[in-house]
């Protein structure tokens, strides 16, 4: 059985806005990428869920061969589902997942070098979800749901753990060495940032990171659009070598996971992904979702 626990999210604006095309004599329909507001719903009753840029970013448009086009402010959420599946002796139920997940559509020697690091990330469709949902229930996993936005401008930042102090990590470098650093404080986290192309169909390239970074406890005086803030001042080491960019289709879901290399307990993705609790094995995988929907029509012309 699939244990569920859901916490209510935000739906800032994101300041993304797409503009389309309007036929003379009449207006085209929303694209058919773009839904309405994300439902509140629980993992159960949800079958398969609905349905940024690194750095160019959060305006989109759609190439118009002539005529007016109506702009559109649309907003762009994050369903996230937190998986913890228990190790039962050698039994890696999370690896039986992977049948139904696309992880070619990354470089293959990029994938390669993650799974070598214990890391594992692809894309599944809509269609893949009842054989998911099926693994998931017989793993007796817990479940996590989560609707979220990030900042605008800013990546989702998922925290996966603290680290303990003295904390060595490995992850495999592009040459193909086993490289490691040790950390004494800081948080684990995977960065999620985003790409929309409402030309391809609203299509969403994501790119996966992972970092560890420490707030040192001080802040630093930046100017911001113009303004001087105030921002925390912090340490960040980011593993780039296991950095994914994976291209998603509308409704299509992202899926993090630990490789069966995860074993070795020294290696990154037994380190972000893995961890024990009262003589119990667990790992951790993350299910990321994008999903648009309609703010407010801004103007035609």
């Amino acid at each position: 059985m699939i244990f569920v626990r859901t916490r209510a999210g935000t739906f800032a604006a994101l300041g993304i806005v797409l503009a389309f095309g309007v036929v003379a004599g009449g207006c085209k329909s929303l694209p058919p990428w773009l839904g309405g507001p994300p439902k509140s719903t629980t993992a159960h009753e949800e079958q398969a869920p609905s349905g940024g840029a690194f750095s160019e970013g959060k305006t989109v448009r759609d190439v118009t061969a002539g005529g007016r086009s109506s702009t559109h402010v649309v907003g762009l959420a994050f369903q996230v589902y937190r998986l913890n599946l228990p190790i039962v002796g050698d039994s890696r139920h999370s690896l039986k997942l992977w049948n139904h997940v696309d992880e070619l559509r990354a470089d293959p020697e990029s994938a390669a070098l993650r799974s070598r690091s214990g890391l594992r990330i692809g894309a599944f469709s809509r269609s893949a979800w009842p054989a998911i949902r099926a693994i998931l229930d017989t793993a007796n996993a817990r479940v996590h749901r989560e609707q979220v936005t990030a900042p605008s401008g800013l990546p989702l930042t998922l925290e996966m753990g603290l680290i303990d102090g003295g904390e060595s990590i490995f992850s495999y470098s592009s040459g193909g060495r086993l490289v490691g650093k040790t950390f004494e404080a800081g948080k684990k986290l995977i960065l999620v940032d985003y790409a929309v192309y409402s030309a391809m169909g609203g299509r969403i390239d994501l790119q996966v990171s992972f970092e560890v970074r420490h707030d040192r406890g001080v802040s630093n005086w930046e100017r911001q659009d113009g303004v001087l803030r105030q921002v925390p001042a912090f340490d960040s080491h980011v593993f780039s070598d296991v950095t994914a960019v994976m291209a998603l289709n509308p409704g299509e879901s992202l899926l993090i996971g630990p490789s069966a290399e995860a074993r070795n307990g020294s290696l990154l993705g037994s380190r972000f992904l893995g961890y024990s609790r009262g003589g119990r094995r667990f790992e951790k995988l993350i299910i990321v979702t994008p999903t648009f929907f309609q703010r407010s029509k801004v103007a035609a012309g």
